[in-house]
C-alpha cells in the first residue's frame, strides 16, 4: 500500500506506536509496535493465528532517505490482537486507542500526535544525532550506549519523545559524557533472579528447572530469553533465525508434554482395566 499519509508517533509504556491515516480515512496501526506491547513473541504467527488477511498490509514510506515498507494492520485486526492477548497491560492499552489514538484521528479527521505541540522540533531533533554522532566518534556500538543512556536518564523510550522544553536538559546531558568509544555500549540487563518465578524450579544445587506447564500459560512467566531477543529486535537487531529457533523449540516442548500427557492417560486406563 502506498498512501500520502506519513506514520504518526504516539507512545504507550515506553513502546512506540506508528498510526497512519489512508488516502480512505482508514485508521492502521504498524503492526511490530502492537504484538510488542501485547506480547506477541512472533509477529507473523500472531498476524496469521488471530488476524485477517484483508486487514494487513504493507506501508510505503519515506524515511531518511529510505523507502522503508513496514506491516500495518486495521482497526478490526487490532481488537483481535487486544483480545487474545494475555498481558495484563492490554486492557490498559484498548483505552489508549479507544480513548485517545482514536478519538484524536476522529477529531481532526488527521492522524496527529497529541503532543506534537511541545514535541522536539525536527532541528532540535537533528542538533542532538549531531551531538550523540560526535561524542561516540561515530562508533555504532558507542551510539548505542549513549542513546540507551539518554532513555533511561529522561524516562523516556526514545529521544523523539521527549519535550521540546527539556532540549536544553539533553544538550547538557549529553555534552557530560565522555567521548569516542569510551562510552560503553547497549546493556542488556537479565540476571539470574528473573528465574526466580513459580514455573522454575530450585534445586539445592542451584540450578534452574524449565517446568513444561510454564509453555501452556506463558501469562503467569516472563521469559528472560525471549524477552532478551525482542528487545534485540526493537533495537534493529536481525534476530530471525535465534528468535525462530527459540519459538520451535517451545512449540516442540509444547508438543513433546502434550504427547506425554496422552501417554500417562493411556497408562492409566490400563492400570485400571487390570485392577477391575
Amino acid at each position: 500500500m502506498t498512501s500520502s499519509a506519513t506514520p504518526a508517533i504516539f507512545s504507550f509504556n515506553g513502546t512506540q506506536i506508528h498510526v497512519f491515516v489512508d488516502d480512505s480515512g482508514e485508521t492502521w496501526f504498524s503492526a511490530g509496535d502492537v504484538c510488542a506491547v501485547l506480547g506477541y513473541s512472533n509477529d507473523s504467527d500472531a498476524l496469521k493465528k488471530h488476524c485477517r488477511e484483508k486487514g494487513i498490509v504493507k506501508h510505503h514510506f519515506h524515511a531518511e532517505g529510505k523507502n522503508q515498507g513496514l506491516i500495518y494492520i486495521n482497526e478490526g485486526n487490532l481488537y483481535r490482537l487486544i483480545i487474545n492477548s494475555r498481558e495484563e497491560e492490554a486492557q490498559a492499552f484498548e483505552v489508549k486507542v479507544t480513548e485517545e489514538i482514536l478519538p484524536s484521528i476522529r477529531k481532526t479527521g488527521v492522524c496527529t500526535t497529541p503532543h506534537d505541540a511541545c514535541a522536539l522540533s525536527p532541528v532540535q531533533q537533528n542538533a542532538l544525532r549531531q551531538i550523540v554522532s560526535q561524542r561516540s566518534g561515530n562508533s555504532d556500538v558507542a551510539r548505542a550506549g549513549i542513546w540507551s543512556r539518554f532513555s533511561d536518564h529522561f524516562e523516556i523510550g526514545s529521544y523523539t519523545e521527549l519535550p521540546a522544553e527539556r532540549f536544553g536538559d539533553a544538550v547538557s546531558f549529553l555534552a557530560a559524557l565522555p567521548s569516542n568509544d569510551t562510552l560503553p555500549g547497549a546493556r542488556y540487563q537479565y540476571p539470574r533472579a528473573m528465574l526466580d518465578q513459580s514455573h522454575f524450579v530450585a534445586p539445592d544445587a542451584g540450578k534452574a528447572c524449565l517446568s513444561l506447564s510454564m509453555l501452556s500459560d506463558p501469562a503467569q512467566f516472563e521469559s528472560p530469553l525471549m524477552s532478551l531477543l525482542n528487545q534485540l529486535c526493537r533495537e534493529g537487531h536481525d534476530i530471525t533465525a535465534p528468535l525462530e529457533e527459540a519459538v520451535a523449540m517451545r512449540a516442540a516442548m509444547q508438543q513433546t508434554d502434550k504427547a506425554l500427557d496422552e501417554i500417562r492417560l493411556v497408562a492409566l486406563k490400563a492400570k485400571s482395566g487390570r485392577l477391575g
